[in-house]
């Protein structure tokens, strides 16, 4: 009977490691049922909007990043929103940019960093007193990444750069500025390398590896904490959800979240033109998952879509915000009728601002109150 007792502790004592060892490697999907309803409101009608990329907040301003012939970034000061101009214009001088792919505002230093993806480099700008100016003035430095390859998203983290980059079954690399490796992270819990449909003999100069192709269909979102120790990974594609900590230079995994794989397989030539292309090509399977993500000093948000890719023109379909505090908890959820592209959340005004596009239509900034 002592014995048996003792084994009975033993057990107890195993079971609450375990518990508490798989609490940060949760599979179960968040319930979206008791989600927040929430209206939009069509502000700065005046903005003309083309291809937005990211928003952000700058101290007083809201920045829209976008794809336009002229100057990249709409600066809008949220105390008068008719208060509003352009800038980093579209050229080839030491303030002008091409290709945006990302903003990034670093608060506590007051910085913002321009992601230039033609020129390969991160510009860094001092803020001050509420403008958003690219200038000599302001700038404080180039970083040019010396990208390997196209489309892998670095972002700055802790004075290195994080990137979704395929290495085994691992998705994401830490980097130093030239993008060498210096550590690998994230192992992807689906399938490896994925349902894929190729015929490499139509693409004699295409080298592509299985980790090449299953890169083409596993598309991530990667975003940081303001104070660059937590990473947090979305898919596009599939439902996956990781945070991650840096601990001594070692990326350590916090909180995931994965229900599905993402049925995504790749084509050589997925607009049916008859040209040498490849990239994903959707099943009817294929959900669209995280399509934006956001951070703010408390919270991590979420733009979760979780209807078919092929259902996107559907009128019907609607979308959700979710928030998470950075230990990778999820709190809460807010739904939005409009299928919004892109989004930025004021917790001092208890607001979100997003980008719409209504089909046949050019975009819209609209603004959700919280409350």
């Amino acid at each position: 009977m002592k014995h048996y007792y003792y084994y009975i502790i033993i057990m107890v004592a195993f079971l609450s490691c375990h518990i508490e060892k798989n609490s940060d490697m949760s599979r179960n999907s968040f319930s979206l049922e008791n989600s927040l309803d929430l209206k939009a409101v069509h502000i700065c009608q005046n903005i003309i909007i083309k291809s937005p990329i990211k928003l952000v907040l700058a101290n007083n301003n809201l920045l829209i990043a976008q794809f336009r012939h002229d100057s990249l970034i709409s600066v809008i000061n949220l105390d008068d929103e008719n208060n509003n101009y352009m800038t980093a214009p579209k050229g080839i001088g030491p303030h002008d940019f091409y290709d945006l792919q990302n903003l990034i505002v670093m608060p506590k230093d007051s910085i913002i960093a321009i992601h230039d993806r033609n020129y390969r480099k991160y510009s860094y700008y001092k803020i001050n007193n509420d403008s958003v100016l690219l200038s000599d003035k302001t700038f404080i430095k180039n970083d040019f990444l010396k990208e390997k390859e196209m489309n892998t998203f670095p972002i700055p983290f802790d004075g290195d750069y994080v990137r979704y980059s395929i290495n085994g079954r691992r998705m994401f690399t830490l980097n130093d500025k030239d993008l060498n490796i210096l550590e690998a992270f994230g192992d992807y819990p689906g399938d490896y390398p994925g349902n894929i449909i190729i015929n490499k003999d139509h693409f004699p100069d295409f080298p592509l590896s299985e980790s090449d192709l299953f890169k083409l269909g596993h598309i991530n979102r990667i975003i940081s904490n303001p104070q660059q120790n937590i990473l947090v990974a979305a898919g596009v594609w599939n439902d996956w959800l990781i945070f991650y900590k840096k601990n001594l230079n070692k990326m350590v995994l916090i909180k995931e979240y994965y229900t599905h794989d993402t049925f995504t397989i790749v084509t050589e030539d997925p607009l049916g033109t008859g040209g040498k292309t490849i990239g994903p090509k959707f099943t009817e399977q294929t959900i669209a998952s995280y399509q934006d993500l956001y951070a703010t000093e408390q919270h991590l948000y979420a733009l979760y879509y979780g209807f078919p890719e092929l259902d996107k023109g559907n009128p019907d379909n609607t979308c959700y915000i979710l928030q998470f505090d950075w230990d990778g908890n999820y709190q809460k959820a807010y739904h939005l009728q409009e299928v919004i592209s892109h989004f930025a959340v004021d917790e001092e005004r208890d607001c979100i601002y997003a980008t719409y596009t209504a089909k046949g239509e050019d975009p819209v900034l609209l603004r959700y109150d919280m409350y």
